[in-house]
C-alpha cells in the first residue's frame, strides 16, 4: 500500500530532508525519518498503530544522505505503509493516517518534526490510490 509523502518548502531558505531512499526497498529505506503516528480504520477513533518497521541497511551503506529542498521546492517520497504493524493487520477499508516527517533541518539551528495537514478530503481515484498526506514546512 503505497503512500506519497510530499513536503513543500514554503520558507525563504532551503531545508534539508535526511533518509536512506525515496522508494520502497526490502530493507525499509523509505521508512527512515518518517512516522505513521495515528492510524484509524473506517472512522473508528482507536489508534491502530503498534510498531514501525526496522530499517536494516546493507553493510555497504555507511549512513543516511540528505536532500536539499529549495524555497518553493517540493520533495516526494513513496512509502509502503503496509510495513507498519497495526492492530488486526491491514484489512480492506478506509484509513485515516497522520504522517510525521522527522528531523527536517530548517537551518543550522532549527530542526522540526512536522505532522501532516489535518482534515484532508477523502481520497478519490484521481487523487490517491491509498491514504496520503501533504506536509508543509513554514519558517
Amino acid at each position: 500500500m503505497l503512500v506519497s509523502l510530499i513536503i513543500e518548502n514554503r520558507s525563504t531558505l532551503p531545508i534539508r530532508v535526511s533518509g536512506f531512499g525515496d522508494t520502497p526497498t526490502s530493507w525499509n529505506a523509505e521508512t527512515a525519518g518518517v512516522s505513521l503516528v495515528d492510524i484509524s480504520r473506517d472512522g473508528q477513533q482507536r489508534n491502530l498503530y503498534l510498531q514501525r518497521p526496522v530499517v536494516t541497511p546493507p553493510h555497504t551503506i555507511s549512513g543516511q544522505s540528505s536532500r536539499m529542498v529549495p524555497p518553493g521546492g517540493i520533495y516526494a517520497r513513496q512509502i509502503d505503509a503496509a510495513k507498519w504493524l497495526i492492530a488486526d493487520g491491514w484489512k480492506p477499508g478506509r484509513y485515516q493516517v497522520s504522517i510525521r516527517a522527522d528531523a527536517l533541518h530548517l537551518d543550522n539551528h532549527t530542526t522540526a518534526w512536522v505532522l501532516s495537514t489535518p482534515s484532508l478530503p477523502p481520497p478519490t481515484r484521481d487523487r490517491w490510490a491509498s491514504p496520503g498526506s501533504v506536509l508543509v514546512a513554514n519558517s
